[in-house]
């Protein structure tokens, strides 16, 4: 990826977690990138190509984030991630509306690529893969509950989930 995608992604992002990002235009982007709306649409074709190019890029940018030395750092990231990037999972969440085939493969690509950097973290589960999943898919849950409902304290769910990876091992 060029510095000049990155930097249209980074605008595209920055704009798309400000307002809602049907409210965003591809000439809002390039102004904000400061390259001009045809450079735009050389890169990503259209606006649905830039929105799940964004999404990938947040992804990935979220899976570099990813390093752990224990479960409880894992659950903390979530919970400081669930308190400080609501407008980033509510643009997540937009555009998964623009799936394709290929979007859900890369999806998953990076999905199984977070599922391999945190399940060393439960080798002494009975049932490791199995527990990362289910430690995972709560997280993200709660994730997206959060941006729809007030979910009350987030510690509460902290020690639920810490509680829960500790009975792995029985």
């Amino acid at each position: 990826m060029t510095d000049q995608t990155v930097n249209i992604l980074n605008a595209a992002l920055k704009l798309y977690t400000a307002k809602p990002p049907y409210e965003v235009s591809l000439s809002d982007i390039a102004r904000e990138a400061g390259v001009s709306k045809s450079l735009v649409l050389y890169h990503f074709g259209n606006k649905q190509n830039l929105i799940r190019a964004t999404l990938l890029h947040t992804i990935r940018s979220l899976l570099d984030e990813l390093s752990f030395e224990s479960v409880e750092e894992l659950v903390d990231f979530w919970i400081k991630y669930m308190r400080e990037r609501r407008k980033l999972t509510e643009f997540m969440l937009y555009a998964l509306n623009f799936q394709s085939e290929d979007l859900k493969r890369d999806i998953n690509k990076m999905f199984e690529e977070s599922l391999d950097r945190i399940l060393p973290l439960f080798k002494e589960c009975k049932y490791p893969r199995e527990t990362a999943l289910a430690l995972s898919a709560m997280l993200d849950g709660l994730t997206i509950y959060s941006v729809y409902s007030d979910i009350g304290s987030l510690e509460r769910y902290r020690e639920m989930a810490l509680k829960f990876f500790k009975r792995c091992k029985e």
